[in-house]
């Protein structure tokens, strides 16, 4: 009986304790979450910009944080996505090459072009370490950026392409910064999903010894449909 009683004690505080660690690593994000749908109240327009383009490159960190923060793999390179998928959604809005897309559109072609590229790189560089592997991003980032320079009917060199604009609601300034924070909220809730399943295990040793002997055994499910993931959220 007191053996029983000390068990069902020790599950009671675990479980106690499990939840003050799940609301203590969540309460930043909520805080987060709360100023960030509540900027528009007390903010300016200049904030309004700054915080918009918070909110991109927190998709992109996002998708970073799997390969480098789970898999401990050091991608110098890997903003090269990012340039992908923004020159694709501009390039198809524009209509620079065939007829103009509707926004949306573009965006769902740009996260498909991010994605392909995300796996045809990573099959190849995920079978290096260290900084061969980050030789390899390095290397991918450098051809992205020379073809988007040189390609000037396209991309138009070094001045660019212009974004595309929403439609409404999204078309205002604060509308888009709507759009953007959304779009960085499900990020967030993607990788912490992904970082909580058991998938999360293939990733990489670092999670492997968190998780313990079991990991080991599922590391050898492929790494590719990971890094196609990154390459899609930060688009």
């Amino acid at each position: 009986m007191m053996d029983m009683s000390t068990v069902r004690l020790q599950s009671t505080r675990a479980a106690a304790f499990g939840s003050a660690s799940t609301i203590g690593a969540a309460l930043p994000f909520l805080l987060l979450l709360t100023i960030g749908a509540t900027l528009p109240l007390f903010a300016g327009g200049y904030w309004g910009l700054i915080a918009t383009r918070a909110c991109v490159y927190w998709v992109l960190v996002a998708g970073l944080n799997l390969v480098v923060g789970f898999a401990g793999q050091i991608a110098i390179g890997w903003v090269a996505l990012l340039t992908l998928g923004a020159y694709t959604t501009s390039v198809l809005a524009a209509g620079n090459v065939m007829p103009p897309f509707p926004p949306y559109v573009a965006l769902a072609i740009a996260a498909g072009v991010g994605a392909v590229f995300g796996v045809i790189i990573g099959l190849p560089a995920l079978r290096l370490r260290t900084f061969y592997f980050a030789i390899t991003t390095l290397g991918f980032a450098t051809i992205v950026t020379q073809v988007a320079l040189a390609w000037q009917s396209v991309t138009g060199g070094g001045v660019g392409v212009p974004g595309p604009i929403l439609p409404e609601p999204f078309s205002s300034p604060w509308g888009f910064y709507y759009f953007c924070f959304a779009l960085a909220a499900i990020c967030t809730w993607m990788t912490a999903n992904i970082a909580a399943s058991r998938f999360a295990c293939a990733v990489g040793d670092r999670v492997s010894v968190q998780r313990g002997p079991r990991c080991h055994r599922r590391r050898a499910i492929r790494r590719a449909p990971i890094l196609y993931y990154a390459g899609r959220i930060y688009l």
